[in-house]
């Protein structure tokens, strides 16, 4: 497919206290593939952490879990027991299981193959779960929901359920951990950031800024700096030793459904209800490219470990899941 043309548009906003970088090149964008998959909206991507699969999950119709091989651009497994349709899936950092979970109270988190969707083993969750992850090494599931203000923990090892991490302030919408493990950032429904020690399983600071729900959070390298995203419309990139944030805001009329930001954390991604996907400068909030394609609402965006790939995930006018893949290539990287 030819490379898309990129609509450069003036910079909806600026950085607080620091000047805007002027010099970035924007990044060259061409569509890979279209991935079409059984009925139902895409209501979230993962790639697996050697970037060779991705993960999606339904929210509406039967559509279940499915896992796609990029090299061949077909889906090589499917998993759909869970008896909700709102999902959350988490691949193993080994890249060996899938974890999935339901909404839906009383449910269970079910541990998949995703080499042939075989279901490893299932454990209770009676809360019922909307989000989860894994630690770095493996040995940690976390899982949290819209509704409850508790982050619930499970040893790998036997699936053996931890104490939980009580005192979120409103529902728990995101969740991150510092590349060596040592941190844990909870984005909540209220707008707060609750920083974790997770050796300790004790509460370390709270960073408050957000006005709405924190969608995404990621680490720097150095686990010293964490950047979030809000329904507020705006980039926080928040200095943890200090607990303040610089403020970069992407204002944008059609608003925020999926949000990803690249390994780097220079690019930001979103999906929004226009059938638009849109990569922001995540320094300056300028708004660096518009990637259409998409016939439907675009709930889920995520890039691929090295952040050369981004798979963007909806629904076709004939109700079927749709995903896009794009190259993304930075100042000819």
């Amino acid at each position: 497919m030819n490379s898309i043309s990129l609509r450069v548009i003036a910079c909806v906003a600026a950085l607080l206290g620091s000047p805007l970088d002027s010099a970035r090149a924007d990044p060259q964008v061409k569509e890979l593939a279209v991935l079409k998959g059984p009925v139902g909206d895409v209501w979230q991507l993962a790639f697996s952490p050697d970037g060779t699969k991705i993960v999606a999950c339904a929210w509406r119709g039967l559509g279940g879990i499915s896992v796609w091989d990029l090299a061949t651009k077909k889906r090589s497994a499917e998993f759909t027991r869970h008896r909700s349709t709102e999902h959350a899936v988490a691949f193993s950092p080994d890249g060996k299981v899938v974890a999935s979970c339901t909404a839906l109270s009383g449910e269970f988190i079910r541990i998949w193959d995703p080499e042939t969707g075989r279901e490893v083993t299932k454990f209770k969750d009676e809360e019922g779960s909307t989000r989860l992850a894994f630690s770095p090494d493996g040995k940690t599931l976390v899982a949290g929901d819209f509704m409850s203000e508790d982050l619930r923990r499970w040893d790998t090892d036997g699936w053996k359920r931890l104490p939980d991490l009580p005192g979120h302030k409103g529902g728990v919408w995101s969740i991150a951990f510092s590349r060596d493990g040592s941190k844990m950032a909870v984005g909540t429904e209220s707008g707060d950031i609750r920083l974790w020690d997770t050796k300790t399983g004790k509460a370390t600071a709270t960073l408050v800024g957000h006005t709405d729900i924190v969608r995404t959070l990621a680490f720097s390298e150095n686990g010293k700096e964490l950047f979030s995203t809000g329904s507020d419309q705006t980039i926080r990139r928040w200095d943890i030793a200090t607990e303040k944030a610089r403020v970069v805001s992407i204002k944008h009329p059609a608003g925020f459904l999926g949000m990803a930001f690249n390994p780097s954390r220079t690019l930001l991604a979103t999906g929004d209800n226009k059938h638009m996907v849109t990569l922001w400068d995540t320094t300056t909030g300028k708004k660096l490219a518009t990637l259409e394609g998409h016939s439907d609402w675009v709930r889920a965006v995520a890039f691929s470990p090295d952040g050369k790939t981004l798979a963007s995930g909806g629904r076709r006018k004939d109700g079927a899941q749709e995903i896009r893949l794009w190259r993304i290539e930075e100042n000819g990287r």
